[in-house]
């Protein structure tokens, strides 16, 4: 029996360690073998295209993207499938989604355009009833539509009823005209989103004050902790590794040819003046030629490379557990709730002394 629960025991382990040995493969791969991509691109003055490719572990997984034909996201694992974006009848739920966004917005347009002739023709309606014709002449007139003469107690009758007909045809035309109004204020969301947006656009500009004037105020503090010497060699240790990261995904194969201009001299000098300070690390076959003159933008380019998972980590990891990150954090909270303390002392002692006042009179 003994001997039976540690062959269980053995088989459960060797199980057990033959997973760890595949999550620690899998997790060495996903860290250490690299993404290759190729990225291709053309555009003149009529014509706009951009293909990317992206693949693991020698073609294992891809990822295709092309524009403007299909422009979709294709990812392949293996030879099936996982996504096609540009695949036709395979829309799913987003298309079906769509297409009843699509149908909805031509239904509300359709009942707006009706909303708004039905108003148009009862205002031209309103306006022709200040008018008197021919026909109510002769019925004012006590004649009939052929100019006979009417019984005087039909004249009366007759003489008060068109009154009384305008009068509440009048007030029939009112009430509707509202309605149609107040149909088309609950129909219309336009009001509400617009709204919203603008008390969302004033709450960020009243944020962004308060930070600016939180900073304004404690410049002298903000200073003195730039100009720290455990500050500048965080700054200088982030830009080292900034440097390496954006080494390490650079295109090891670049060839570009490009006239680009922005329309004016002085911009244009300045985009220009970056691309000289890049062109060392760009390599020999990236021509870029400025444009005084016009905003243009024409060329074609190629460019493919690598990107590893486990560099990216690294360098992050490096900035992340640097000690003079945390001890920036450190006096940046410390102020802050220094600062709060402060505030909230004033603003108490402002309510005190307006009790006091509120007292006294």
């Amino acid at each position: 029996m003994l001997d039976l629960i540690l062959q269980i025991l053995s088989v459960l382990g060797i199980i057990v360690l033959v997973l760890l040995a595949v999550l620690a493969a899998v997790l060495l791969l996903v860290l250490f073998f690299p993404v290759s991509y190729r990225v291709q691109g053309r555009k003149d003055a009529e014509v706009m295209e951009c293909s990317a490719r992206a693949a693991w572990l020698f073609g294992l997984l891809r990822v295709r993207y092309a524009y403007p034909e299909p422009g979709k996201v294709r990812v392949k694992l293996l030879w099936f499938p996982l996504y096609d974006g540009a695949a036709p009848g395979k829309e799913g739920k987003g298309g079906s989604s769509r297409k009843e966004e699509s149908s909805r917005k031509e239904e509300n347009s359709r009942k707006e355009e009706a909303s708004r002739k039905e108003r148009a023709s009862r205002k031209k309606g309103k306006k022709g009833s200040g008018k008197t014709g021919p026909r109510e002449e002769r019925n004012r007139a006590g004649q009939g539509p052929l100019g006979q003469e009417q019984d005087p107690a039909k004249q009366g009758i007759s003489g008060q009823e068109p009154m009384e007909q305008e009068a509440a045809s009048g007030s029939r035309e009112k009430t509707a005209e509202a309605g149609a109004d107040a149909g088309q204020d609950r129909e219309d969301p336009k009001k509400g989103g617009i709204s919203q947006k603008i008390q969302k656009i004033k709450f960020t500009i009243q944020g962004l004050y308060d930070k600016i004037k939180k900073v304004w105020e404690n410049i002298t503090y903000y200073t003195d902790l730039w100009n720290d010497n455990d500050t500048r060699g965080l700054l200088n240790h982030a830009k080292f590794r900034l440097f390496r990261i954006l080494k390490s995904i650079r295109p090891r194969k670049l060839r570009a040819d490009v006239l680009f201009g922005t329309g004016a001299p002085d911009t244009t000098g300045y985009a220009y003046g970056a691309y000289c300070m890049l062109s060392p690390f760009l390599g020999k076959k990236a021509t870029v030629i400025p444009d005084f003159e016009r905003a243009v933008l024409e060329g074609t380019i190629q460019a493919s490379g690598h990107v590893t998972l486990a560099v990216l980590l690294w360098h992050g990891l490096r900035v992340i557990t640097d000690r003079r990150l945390w001890k920036l954090l450190d006096k940046l909270k410390s102020h802050d709730g220094k600062a709060g303390k402060k505030t909230g002392g004033a603003e108490k002692a402002g309510e005190k002394d307006r009790d006091k006042g509120i007292k006294a009179s």
